[in-house]
């Protein structure tokens, strides 16, 4: 098994000339109202992109009239439904920034993130308001029928905190990642320039919003003119109702774990679809058997502190190896020995655009995870972000920006290294 050693950048990827990726949704909303934009299998309800956008402006409003502004941070306690998207973009719309809670987490939980959070309003569904825990602020129903009235759109700009996303925990005490607005429109043009998504796309969302990684199905589709095909949560358990909801609903694009992979491959899948698959190490025989049941299919990684994913890797048929591939648009990724230098093997470093603003609340561990930049990575200055983080918030050159500094072991077995690394971590980060 070899190592790479250096620097690996993919190629600096022009973003558009917006600060969020509301606007481009908003754009797609213009050229296209009436397209369809959002099917939910949970109360077989069907959005078109003009009445997404009037739903997400009616939460917009509903959060601004209750105190919310720009900067604020908004919790969402709902399951995956159509409610649930127009409340993510919704508050957006408002100016402020969401945390995801998952109803199906235990009762302590929610209440540690809330409370650790500093949350300031929560976003729900009626049939959830019972199992929510008490919340001083104030707790608003996604799914009430207040008409819309009108809301200030206040200007964002990418240096804004998009999301909050906590990790399980299962490394010590849960700690919530700070997403900008940059970071999640750099990772969204990435993927949309490596995929090639256009508006014939359908991407089924299957994850968990409390997952970082749902952000890809429910978001790139809406920002290209696709349609998101909801999975309920029922659906979502059971690989025979997936397989049969991608068949009936046309879908082009499924991202999974391998453990979700398995459970739509024992349901006898094999489709005409982009795969996507990350967030556990992927084994070679899976690799194989998955590249012969999709038309393309896709290795990625990364931490849930550089937005997502940070590399891909196009899996060809009969593969010997698995790689994790090149980083994507605007990242960099460093293998480095204990003094930050240039190694074989150590730890892995991520720079670029996608870098988090680091862990809410918590400075001392921001400073130690999320570390300055080194100049001996790089032969010319690069794009780095002046926030706790790394690279790539401001655009700013001199001084050199910030990376992700990710813990060892570098390797996992399974995992051949291609630029720049092979090895895979846990959603949770360090």
């Amino acid at each position: 098994m070899t190592e790479t050693t250096g620097l690996h950048t993919r190629s600096e990827l022009p973003l558009p000339d917006v600060p969020a990726i509301v606007d481009l949704f908003e754009e797609r909303v213009a050229e296209g109202p009436d397209r369809v934009a959002v099917v939910a299998r949970s109360r077989s309800r069907t959005m078109t992109y003009g009445e997404l956008n009037e739903a997400a402006e009616a939460v917009a409003a509903r959060l601004q009239r209750a105190g919310i502004g720009r900067g604020d941070l908004v919790a969402l306690f709902a399951d995956r439904s159509a409610e649930m998207l127009a409340g993510l973009l919704g508050v957006l719309k408002a100016g402020a920034a969401y945390l995801p809670l998952d109803p199906g987490y235990p009762a302590a939980r929610i209440a540690m993130v809330l409370g650790d959070s500093g949350a300031r309003a929560v976003l729900t569904l009626t049939h959830l308001r019972e199992s929510l825990p008490p919340f001083t602020g104030p707790v608003l129903a996604l799914d009430d029928p207040t008409p819309h009235t009108e809301f200030t759109k206040y200007p964002h700009k990418r240096s804004d905190r998009a999301y909050v996303l906590y990790t399980s925990g299962s490394t010590g005490r849960p700690k919530g990642v700070v997403i900008s607005h940059g970071a999640l429109l750099n990772f969204l043009w990435s993927m949309r320039d490596i995929l090639d998504a256009g508006p014939s796309d359908a991407w089924l969302a299957l994850t968990s919003l409390s997952f970082d990684i749902s952000g890809l199905e429910l978001y790139l589709p809406l920002i290209t003119g696709g349609r998101v095909i909801v999975a309920d949560a029922e659906t979502a358990r059971d690989g025979t109702k997936l397989r049969d909801l991608i068949s009936t609903q046309g879908v082009t694009h499924v991202q999974a774990t391998p453990s979700g992979w398995r459970v739509l491959l024992d349901a006898g899948f094999a489709a005409n679809v982009v795969g996507l698959v990350g967030g556990e190490a992927l084994p070679v025989a899976l690799a194989r058997t998955l590249a012969d049941r999709c038309a393309r299919l896709v290795n990625v990684y990364g931490p849930t502190e550089t937005t997502i994913w940070s590399t891909s890797w196009e899996v060809p048929r009969g593969t010997a190896s698995v790689s994790i591939g090149a980083p994507i648009g605007n990242t960099q990724v460093h293998v480095a020995d204990d003094h930050l230098n240039p190694a074989e093997e150590g730890e892995l470093l991520i720079g670029g655009l996608g870098v988090a603003d680091g862990y809410l609340g918590r400075p001392a561990l921001t400073a130690d995870r999320f570390i300055p930049d080194r100049r001996p990575f790089h032969p010319r200055p690069v794009r780095q972000t002046g926030r706790p983080p790394l690279p790539h918030r401001r655009h700013r050159t001199p001084p050199p920006g910030r990376h992700a500094r990710l813990p060892r072991p570098l390797r996992q077995p399974g995992q051949t290294p291609r630029p720049p690394d092979r090895t895979r971590r846990d959603r949770d980060g360090p």
